[in-house]
Formats: C-alpha cells, structure tokens, sequence
C-alpha cells in the first residue's frame, strides 16, 4: 500500500469521522453554551448596551476570539484520539497506506473540525437573535440603529461581524 488512493482515504476519514463523533459533538455543544450563555446573557448583562450595533459588534470579537482559541485547542489535539495503545493499534490496523491515515487526522481535525465550530457559533447566534426577537428585547435606550447603510437591531445576527473580524482586510476589501 505505497500508492495514495482517494478511495481508502474517504473510507479512512469516514472511520475517523465516526469514532470521534461523540467527542466532536462534546466540543460543539460547548462551543454553543460558550456562545449563547457565556457569550450574550451575561456579556449583556454585564455591559448594558445603549445600541445594537456595539453589543453586536463586541459580541462578534467575543466569538473571533473563541473561535481561535478553540480552533487551536482542537488542532493541539490532532492525535488525541489515538493516545491509547489499544486505540493506536486499533488505527494502525486500518486498510490503507500510513500517508492516507495521517491526512484522514489531519482533515478531521482542521478542516472539519474548524466548519463544525464555525457551524456551532452560528447556532449559538441564531439563539441569541432568537431569544431576543421572541421576548421583544428593545435594549435600555435604541430599538435599532444605522451604521454604514445597515439597519441593526437588537436581534441582528453577528456573523458577518465575525466574518469581517476574522477575514484580513485585503479579502474583504481589494481596493
């Protein structure tokens, strides 16, 4: 097995995919708690906002940072799963090359790792402007206000916030 074959290594990845299911979702749910909990209730009632547009705003750089600090933690824990020795042999007896087993680990652990704490930040958000919208927040002094042609209320999502927090500004600006 010294040839690569896309085939083992989608197998492989769907093997690692569903041991580390259960830990993936741990981290999800976290992320989310960290999010919504953490994040908003008590980010809000700590700060007492006047307008949407600044909770919003910090709320966005609240979850930037915890996407990278979560984002590293996940990926400090590339081989985590496989630290036992009964787990280890259980690995290297997998059907397919050494090169297959170490990029199944190395895509589960960045890049679906990373899109599945984007997608738990975005849930966790979604909360958020659903908690607010349904108990009709209207914040201590603006219902809405209006920065750079955009209408912000206290129920706006935050991740095109968090998308510019987290994107350089050559991508999201080319002039």
């Amino acid at each position: 097995m010294n040839n690569f074959s896309i085939n083992r290594f989608a197998k492989t990845l769907w093997w690692v995919i569903c041991v580390h299911a259960r830990t993936l979702l741990l981290w999800c749910v976290a992320a989310i708690t960290l999010v919504v909990f953490i994040g908003e209730i008590l980010f809000q009632e700590m700060n007492s906002y006047g307008d949407p547009w600044s909770a919003i705003h910090n709320f966005s750089q609240l979850a930037a940072g915890l996407f990278i600090i979560v984002s590293l933690i996940m990926i400090s824990l590339f081989a985590f799963g496989i630290n036992d020795k009964r787990k280890r042999a259980t690995f290297l007896m997998l059907p397919s090359s050494n090169l297959e087993k170490f990029l199944s680990l190395v895509v589960f652990t960045t890049v679906i790792g990373i899109a599945c704490l984007f997608l738990a930040i975005v849930l966790g958000d979604s909360l958020r402007m659903a908690w607010y919208w349904l108990s009709g927040y209207q914040g201590p002094r603006m219902e809405c206000v209006e920065m750079d042609g955009v209408t912000y209320h206290w129920w706006s999502s935050a991740i095109p916030q968090l998308i510019k927090e987290l994107a350089p500004e050559a991508i999201t600006n080319p002039m």
